[in-house]
């Protein structure tokens, strides 16, 4: 279930470590994004929660430009919370949860800086590849849905990741 804007002010404790910061909007800028609908898109904002504790957030949002494709974003694991594998346990679950949430769309995309070395290496680990440049800095990398199947078949899902705010 996407975060209740009563769930923002939760949102906005969440940090990254001071190197990471370069790479990722500040979560008041995501929140406001969302909200006013930056670039005419649908935004879904979710929580993740590890041992029913909030750990961190992402952003799903769909454009009549890619109407095939979720655009996957804003994605940060709270500081106290890394190094636990949740980053990767998230992007894994992920491959399967959100074709079955957006049952219309085949494709994830997702920007990133290439300057971000652990976020390429975790994307591509989980089976995102390069698919183009957008701007001068970020490239956009892309999983395709029906690939699934196999990335499935090979996830350990020992603990749960669990996206919604009604956990407590």
């Amino acid at each position: 279930m996407p975060v209740r804007e009563a769930w923002w002010s939760r949102l906005t404790k969440l940090e990254v470590h001071d190197h990471q910061a370069r790479f990722a909007m500040s979560v008041p800028e995501i929140l406001r994004d969302a909200y006013w609908n930056r670039g005419g898109g649908r935004w879904d904002i979710y929580a993740i929660f590890y041992h029913r504790r909030l750990a961190g957030m992402f952003t799903c949002s769909r454009y009549d430009a890619h109407p095939d494709a979720v655009i996957f974003g804003s994605f940060l694991i709270d500081r106290s919370f890394q190094g636990r594998g949740i980053g990767t346990a998230t992007l894994e679950t992920l491959l399967s949860w959100i074709p079955r949430r957006y049952p219309h769309r085949q494709r994830i995309l997702l920007n990133v800086d290439p300057r971000n070395h652990r976020a390429v290496r975790l994307y591509r680990r989980v089976g995102f590849s390069f698919c183009g440049k957008t701007g001068p800095i970020h490239r956009l990398y892309e999983y395709r849905c029906s690939a699934r199947e196999d990335h499935d078949a090979r996830r350990d899902m020992s603990w749960k990741v669990v996206f919604h705010p009604d956990q407590r």
